[in-house]
C-alpha cells in the first residue's frame, strides 16, 4: 500500500539539539496495537493494561534521564499503537549529539 506524501513537520534550519521542550510521537510499525490491549480510543484515565512490549517501552522512557542527564521526560503516555512524550532538553554549556 502506498502511503500519502506528508509535508515536512520540522522547521527548516532549526537545531533540535538546543535546549527546550519537544513533543515527540513514536508509532508502532504499521500502527499495530502492540503496546496496550483493548480499545484504541479509551480516555487517558481508563487506558487498557500495558502489554509486555508496552511495559518495556515504559521502562525505557523512565530510564531516559539516567542515560541522558540533560534530558528529562515531563509527561508521557503509552497508547495501544503509539507513544507521546514531552521531552525537555536542558543546557549545561555542552553540545548535544543525537
Amino acid at each position: 500500500m502506498e502511503r500519502p506524501v506528508r509535508k515536512p513537520n520540522r522547521l527548516r534550519g532549526y537545531d533540535y539539539s538546543q535546549p527546550g521542550c519537544y513533543f515527540v510521537t513514536i508509532c508502532t510499525k504499521e500502527r499495530l496495537p502492540l503496546l496496550r490491549r483493548g480499545a484504541q480510543c479509551a480516555p487517558a484515565s481508563d487506558l487498557p493494561p500495558l502489554t509486555e512490549a508496552g511495559r518495556a517501552v515504559e521502562q525505557a522512557i523512565k530510564g531516559i534521564s539516567e542515560h541522558y542527564e540533560m534530558i528529562s521526560v515531563d509527561k508521557y503516555v503509552v497508547m495501544p499503537n503509539h507513544v507521546h512524550l514531552l521531552l525537555r532538553i536542558e543546557n549545561d554549556g555542552r553540545t548535544l549529539c543525537a
